[in-house]
């Protein structure tokens, strides 16, 4: 049996250097983390499941989401399964209106939007905290410069223009 870590989306931010969008994925207490790059219209869509907003029309994940619950379908789990190369690897497991269960090859950020609209567990392979080349103490350390970084940018500015 593989050992897998029961985690969720701790928060979602552009990477320092390059400005590419990162989820972060992690366990309750935040021992292990996992960044994994991500595109922006997957970021906006992991952050829109994540912090719910009305849009006036669904987005794909939202449709998919709908389509599966119209066929009587559940997304039971999301698991990050492998990395290679560079790239993770997910599965995301569903389940029929017969009971007959069925994983899908699927990228982690669409597993990611998916399970959070679907309020399913997500996992990720413990093997994977090491493999992913990054030391979890990094990965925890950049998840909390970001997180500060996100705070003091939402902070009024309360210093007055000295030019005025």
């Amino acid at each position: 049996m593989i050992d897998r870590v029961a985690v969720d989306v701790r928060g979602v931010f552009s990477h320092p250097k390059n400005g590419s969008p990162l989820v972060f994925l992690a366990n309750a207490d935040e021992t292990l983390v996992l960044p994994i790059v991500v595109g922006i219209l997957e970021a906006q869509s992991i952050l829109f499941a994540k912090y719910p907003s009305l849009l006036p029309r669904p987005m794909t994940h939202d449709f998919l989401t709908s389509v599966l619950r119209a066929l009587s379908a559940h997304i039971r789990e999301a698991e990050v399964t492998d990395l290679v190369d560079g790239t993770f690897f997910a599965l995301l497991t569903l389940e029929d209106s017969a009971g007959t269960k069925h994983q899908i090859d699927a990228r982690p950020s669409d597993a990611v939007a998916l399970a959070l609209r679907a309020n399913c567990p997500m996992y990720i392979h413990r093997s994977l905290f090491t493999k992913a080349d990054l030391e979890n103490r990094e990965a925890k350390s950049l998840l909390d410069y970001l997180r500060m970084e996100a705070e003091d940018q939402q902070k009024p500015n309360t210093h007055e223009d000295p030019s005025q």
